[in-house]
Parts: structure tokens; sequence; C-alpha cells
């Protein structure tokens, strides 16, 4: 799941530690942000880890490109820039798309191939509930995954 994002104007990875989120350091000098925790045994294992900061403090997580990140779970993250919001779900990517007359959310893989249709997810300008939603998002892409590679 590694993915370079910016926190508070520092390059940092997000990544998983011991399964869980955390904003991993890119360099030495990243020691020294605030809730930044020692988690290893070599000198370069630090982390922050999403479960300790607040709300507000994960306002402050973009991606590299400026894209905002509007929610940051163990499992899931929701991301938006001004034409488009996405999702990443175990380090995979998918765009959000929605038709002004259809009340349903597509989700679509990074060529832009619809995979999963959500009803009654209407515009995406009124979704707040971004934890539901991902969640929701998550259950069809896992029932998406199990129809095509059947065990």
């Amino acid at each position: 799941m590694q993915k370079n994002i910016l926190y508070n104007g520092e390059e940092l990875s997000l990544a998983r530690f011991h399964n869980k989120v955390c904003l991993w350091i890119k360099n030495p000098e990243q020691i020294k942000i605030p809730k930044m925790e020692f988690v290893g045994g070599y000198p370069n294992e630090y982390c922050i880890f999403l479960k300790n900061l607040t709300k507000e403090e994960k306002k402050l997580i973009t991606s590299i490109n400026g894209n905002k990140i509007l929610f940051v779970d163990e499992q899931f993250i929701i991301y938006a820039d001004k034409k488009h919001m996405g999702l990443i779900y175990n380090g995979d990517e998918y765009h959000l798309t929605c038709h002004c007359y259809e009340p349903m959310t597509y989700i679509a893989d990074e060529n832009d191939n619809n995979i999963i249709s959500l009803h009654n997810a209407y515009d995406l300008s009124y979704i707040d509930d971004f934890y539901k939603f991902g969640m929701d998002m998550i259950k069809a892409i896992e029932a998406l995954k199990k129809q095509t590679n059947p065990l």
C-alpha cells in the first residue's frame, strides 16, 4: 500500500506497519514531526499511526499532486481533486464517478473501465458519510473479486 503523500507540508509514505496504517518517514530529519514515534529496531523506523491523528490532523494529508484526501481509514482512502474522486483499497486505485441523471456512483479502474455501480449513491458532492460509503465500496470490490477469482 506504500504511497507518497504530503502531511502538513512534509513528504511521507502512507504505509502499513504490523497491518496498521501509518505515515512513514522518508528522511531522518522527519523524526521531529509531532506524533512521530520509533517503531522498530533500525534507526530509520519511525512513523505516525493514523489512529493517533485527530480529524483535523488527518485533513492535513494530501496526495503529492495536491489532491485532498477526504477520508483515511485502516482499510481505504477516499480522495478528491477539482474534477475527480478516488478510492485506494489494498494499494489499488479506483476512480469514482456519477451521472447527473442516475442515483448511483460508478467505480472504475485506472483505465476508466466501469467495474462496479453502487445504486442509491447519489451525486458525489452529497456524500458526507465517507466511512459508510467506503465500507459499501469495499464490500462491492470484495464481491467482484470473488466472482472473477473463485477459490
